[in-house]
């Protein structure tokens, strides 16, 4: 419809918005910032659920781990970081995942 669904204002200071993904769940967005902190948040809500620190320059690639567990960033210092996702968020992720594999089983004739 090209109409917002959902917007969340950054924590001040954060800057623009350098990368965004999704995790495979749907349910958590990571969002990579020009102040060098990488946010993530829960979709539905909004709430920032987690920030990272650890580039020395802003990361400019974002991916989360097939389980949800991890984000991995890459930044324009040339490193890579991998996060370990909180625990509860993760599982969330985990149970969304297997949610929808299941209904996917059903629906195939």
């Amino acid at each position: 419809t090209g109409k917002a669904v959902r917007a969340s204002p950054a924590e001040e200071g954060a800057g623009e918005a350098l990368a965004v993904r999704l995790d495979p769940s749907g349910g958590l967005a990571a969002v990579a910032h020009a102040d060098r902190a990488v946010r993530v948040y829960d979709v539905k809500t909004g709430e920032l659920v987690a920030r990272a620190r650890g580039h020395g320059e802003a990361a400019t690639a974002l991916a989360f781990s097939a389980d949800c567990g991890r984000l991995i960033t890459g930044g324009g210092d040339g490193c890579v970081c991998v996060w370990r996702l909180p625990a509860e968020r993760a599982d969330a992720a985990r149970n969304r995942l297997a949610a929808a594999a299941a209904a996917a089983t059903r629906q195939v004739p």
